[in-house]
């Protein structure tokens, strides 16, 4: 299978790998980290998110699907929640 795969969906895929490792350690402290909970499981999310974004556009490399795109940017604005919570920059979501 992975002989069919151009060099470009191989480091997709491998960067999608990285990042589901990236959503189990975040997840992981989330559980053992009260103090940083929140904003750990937005990284977390962020993470898995940024996972399947990936897995996503390595199968559909011509034309990304717009599930995909709205899980990046699903991802992207975990992401920035998860970094005001922990700077206890909170601001409203408009």
């Amino acid at each position: 299978m992975l002989s069919s795969l151009s060099a470009t969906e191989v480091a997709f895929l491998l960067i999608a790998v990285v990042q589901v490792a990236a959503a189990l350690v975040w997840a992981l402290g989330a559980c053992f980290v009260p103090e940083e909970r929140a904003a750990m499981g937005h990284w977390a999310a962020y993470a898995a998110l940024s996972a399947s974004t990936w897995v996503l556009l390595s199968l559909n490399l011509d034309s990304p699907p717009l599930l995909g795109v709205l899980g990046g940017m699903c991802a992207a604005m975990s992401l920035r929640r998860g970094i005001q919570i922990f700077v206890g920059r909170l601001q409203s979501l408009r």
